[in-house]
């Protein structure tokens, strides 16, 4: 490993920031996954968390090796909550391989330095804003890029779409519905509205999904500000929580980009709306047709995915990835008690874990 590459741009305190992880992490895991689709994240990760760590530890400090920076790891991954949501598998694998504490953590802080340089707030979200943008972009869009919402109805299509896509990515990459969304904001506005951003990317992943039926699209990018009524915050695995008004009533403006091109007709969006119905109907009843072994198989694909980016770069074959298939095969799901949630015992995991 090359230390003083992977250490150039290192300007987060490594105690504090292992501190604030955990904090973070035992926020976020207190919330019971019952309901996990297609299955339960944490009853099937042992058997690829392992072989996922090596790859991307391997892959990881071969580009710093030569010659690239965490700037530039970061931005491969494209989006912060992609990198961020790693950790669930990253420190069971790291616990799965006896990874030494000092060897884990020192990986873990070139990992949120990644994240960092994706941000233009908090990597964790303290204050309950997921901050990517800067002020002048917030500013140039509010007065230059938004459309002023007519009326309710069509309040009402704009939601609808958001709803449809969410429901979309998750049949597509499961829990790791990361490698397509990131949420951002919300950004206050000087009226004391504030401006919340939904970016779907990734919508057409051909190489996961050969005979599904996938909407023409690449991007679909999503502003909308919201009048002071609405109350949102944004963890840092970019979980949603609505704590004021409900959205719907209290749009004001929004603006719409389907692969950089700017749709402001909302019977074009109720066409998008059709197009992901008609896709999530036939990809449910091909669905339905996968196995245990081939919904776990694919879940591997998805996680791998999401590095894949990384992978190119490097021209970098993972080994690890191959051995997967054999403890599917041989594997089984195991039984996640409700005791797992308990914030008490996810202090002591996370102290086991890092």
């Amino acid at each position: 490993m090359n230390k003083d590459k992977s250490l150039e741009v290192n300007n987060i305190n490594m105690v504090d920031s292992i501190v604030q992880l955990k904090q973070c992490l035992a926020g976020i895991w207190s919330v019971d996954d019952k309901h996990d689709w297609p299955v339960k994240l944490n009853a099937v990760s042992h058997l690829f968390a392992k072989e996922f760590y090596e790859d991307f530890s391997i892959v990881f400090y071969e580009l710093l090796e030569h010659g690239g920076s965490l700037d530039e790891i970061g931005r491969l991954f494209g989006n912060p909550s992609k990198i961020f949501r790693c950790f669930d598998l990253l420190l069971k694998g790291m616990y799965q391989k006896k990874i030494s504490t000092v060897r884990k953590q020192m990986f873990i802080q070139d990992i949120l330095q990644c994240i960092q340089t994706l941000k233009s707030g908090s990597i964790f979200n303290e204050d309950g804003r997921n901050i990517i943008w800067n002020e002048e972009q917030v500013k140039y869009l509010c007065e230059k890029g938004l459309t002023k919402l007519d009326n309710l109805q069509d309040s009402e299509v704009l939601h609808c779409l958001i709803g449809l896509i969410k429901a979309y990515i998750e049949m597509l990459y499961f829990r790791c519905y990361d490698i397509s969304q990131e949420i951002h904001g919300p950004y206050p506005e000087q009226n004391k509205n504030i401006l919340l951003i939904r970016e779907f990317n990734h919508l057409s992943p051909f190489t996961l999904w050969e005979n599904w039926r996938l909407i023409p699209y690449k991007t679909i990018k999503i502003f909308m500000l919201y009048d002071r009524k609405v109350n949102v915050s944004v963890d840092s695995y970019n979980h949603l929580y609505q704590n004021g008004s409900p959205f719907t009533p209290h749009l004001v403006s929004f603006r719409i980009e389907v692969d950089g091109c700017v749709i402001n007709d909302i019977g074009k969006v109720r066409g998008i709306i059709d197009e992901l119905k008609n896709c999530i109907q036939y990809n449910a009843g091909c669905f339905r047709d996968m196995n245990w072994e081939q919904i776990i198989s694919k879940y591997k694909d998805i996680f791998y995915y999401k590095l894949s980016p990384l992978f190119k770069q490097a021209e970098f074959n993972p080994a690890a990835y191959y051995n997967i298939e054999h403890n599917i095969k041989n594997g089984t799901e195991l039984k996640v008690s409700n005791m797992f949630f308990e914030k008490e015992k996810i202090r002591l995991l996370l102290n086991l874990l890092i």
